[in-house]
Formats: structure tokens, sequence, C-alpha cells
């Protein structure tokens, strides 16, 4: 087991210095770079395409792993703006929030933005929708900082406002809350609600998902959006979190 560590080691510092020779040893590659030689020590992962640098281990290094292989990851926050100069660390860490996750925005100025994933006694699917979440939020906030420094990315609701008011300029639909609302529906709720699902084997219909994919975005539900053609309106005292427990018990993530 030693001599395999060492060698996927030794890859993945030559990968290091391919990625800072094609990258012309930018300052910004130097930080991640930096990141990812203290990732590579700490027995980490690296993703040079992506610019993701993992410092989680055991059960929790286990969940990004599945979403990476599935390619869930990319996949769920490929549908947001993404800068190639920002990268992104996701570690463990104490939120100010009291969540199971943060997104922390204090080294934007070198081009990093961290997750921190602070409760790793949750179930696993919950972990999971945990690093989704805060994957989006963190994209959110790479675009929001082109525009708006100071925004604090854990403020989900001033940050959106934030997004939505800076893609006017860009698409003037996005002026409307109708607008706002089927966006956050079509590229943030359902594409979460899904990943979890096919981590889970899709054993339920997808309505059993959408309790980890709602939660802090249960106003985005509130006023209405379309799904499938169909207007629907999330209820205030809707399903979705008994149908979430019902998966928590009966899950065998991420051994499965």
């Amino acid at each position: 087991m030693g001599v395999l560590v060492s060698m996927q080691n030794s890859i993945k510092t030559v990968q290091l210095g391919m990625y800072l020779n094609n990258n012309n040893c930018s300052e910004e590659a130097k930080a991640f770079g930096a990141l990812a030689k203290e990732a590579i020590v700490a027995g980490g992962e690296v993703d040079f395409d992506e610019q993701v640098v993992v410092f989680l281990t055991g059960e929790a290094k286990k969940v990004y792993e599945k979403l990476k292989n599935l390619e869930l990851f990319k996949r769920t926050i490929g549908v947001f703006d993404n800068n190639d100069f920002y990268c992104l660390s996701i570690t463990y860490g104490n939120c100010e929030t009291g969540g199971e996750g943060c997104t922390d925005g204090s080294q934007i100025a070198m081009g990093i933005v961290t997750i921190k994933i602070a409760d790793v006694e949750n179930s696993s699917l919950d972990l999971a929708a945990t690093l989704l979440h805060e994957a989006v939020d963190a994209e959110i906030y790479k675009y929001v900082q082109e525009n708006q420094t100071g925004v604090d990315p854990n403020n989900r609701a001033n940050l959106l406002e934030y997004y939505f008011y800076y893609k006017t300029f860009e698409d003037p639909r996005f002026a409307t809350s109708n607008a706002q609302h089927q966006h956050m529906a079509d590229h943030y709720v359902r594409p979460i609600a899904e990943a979890i699902r096919e981590l889970d084997k899709n054993r339920f219909s997808i309505e059993y998902y959408y309790g980890f994919a709602w939660d802090g975005l249960r106003k985005y539900g509130w006023d209405g959006y379309w799904d499938n053609g169909v207007w629907k309106t999330l209820q205030r005292n809707d399903p979705y979190e008994n149908y979430k427990i019902t998966v928590i018990n009966s899950t065998t993530f991420p051994n499965n």
C-alpha cells in the first residue's frame, strides 16, 4: 500500500509541474499549485483540469469521489458561470453560520474559494447534498465577485439577489421574479435532486430527493415554477422532508 501511495503522489507531483508549466507559472497557477502540493502531502485529491483541491478523508472523501466519478459534481455546477481564474478548495472547518457546510471567500483575491465541511456526522447523502449546494454557491459567488466585491457567500438569499441583478445585464428576462424562480428550479434544485437520486441508485421517484435540494431555497418554490410544462407551487408544509428521511433510513450509499 505504501509503495502504491508513493507512486500516486509521484504522478501527482509530475502533473503539478505540467500544470504550472502549461499556465506559465502565473500567480493564480502558483496559488493553486501551493494548495495542490499541500493536498498531495496530506493524501488528498487534486483535479488539475477542474482546478479543485480536496482535503477530505474517510467517508467524506468517498462521498466526493462518488460525485466526481459519476461526473455529478461537474454536471451540477456546470450550468453556472465558471471563471477559470478561480480554483476551489474543499476542506474541513468550522462554519460561523452553524450549518453543515459553508463557503469561504477570504482568499478570493488569490483566486481561491474554499468550501468548509463542518458536520461529518450527518448521513452520507446529506453530505453529498451539502457538497453540491456549497459548490453551486461557490460558483455563483465567483460570478458575483466579478461585479460586486464584499458579498457574503453564505448569505444565500442576498448572494442570489446579486447574481440575478447582474445576470439581468446579460439577459433582461432575469429581471422578473418568475424567471428567477424558474432558473433556480431548473438549474439548482432539480439537478441536485437528480444527482442525489443517481447516487442512491434511483431507488425512489424524483420527489423523494427534492428534500435534499430545496434546503435553504424553499422561498424560490413557494411562488411557483414550471416542471416539465406543469406549473407547480411548493407548499410551505411540503412532504419532501419526510421523503428525505425515508431515503436516509434505507440507503446503502456510499457502499452501494
